[in-house]
């Protein structure tokens, strides 16, 4: 068995990793108004289709936001970088407590 030195970082640097992470989930909302604005503009009656009642309004929520934020964190966190953009700025990485790669 063999000893692996670990060192875990503070709260603050895994702050700032969270904020560069956070411009990049801006970014995409910003995209997705942009993208939203122009289609209900061609298709006025698509928004009332989507989000006219609570269950439908949930489901587009969700399926635009919520699932790939969380993919975007699930995935690059256990891709070989082992980090987001954010983390990968501050030179951070995910690990098991072993050191090995989340899978």
């Amino acid at each position: 068995m063999t000893s692996i030195m670990q060192s875990y970082t503070g709260l603050w640097a895994r702050v700032l990793a969270f904020a560069f992470d956070y411009l990049v989930i801006v970014l995409y909302l910003i995209v997705l108004i942009t993208i939203s604005l122009a289609v209900s503009s061609v298709f006025p009656d698509i928004v009332p289709m989507m989000f006219g009642n609570p269950v439908s309004g949930q489901i587009m929520g969700f399926l635009m936001i919520t699932l790939p934020v969380t993919l975007y964190f699930a995935l690059l966190e256990s891709s070989p970088w082992q980090a987001t953009w954010g983390k990968r700025r501050q030179r951070l990485k995910v690990t098991r407590t072993n050191g090995e790669r989340l899978t």
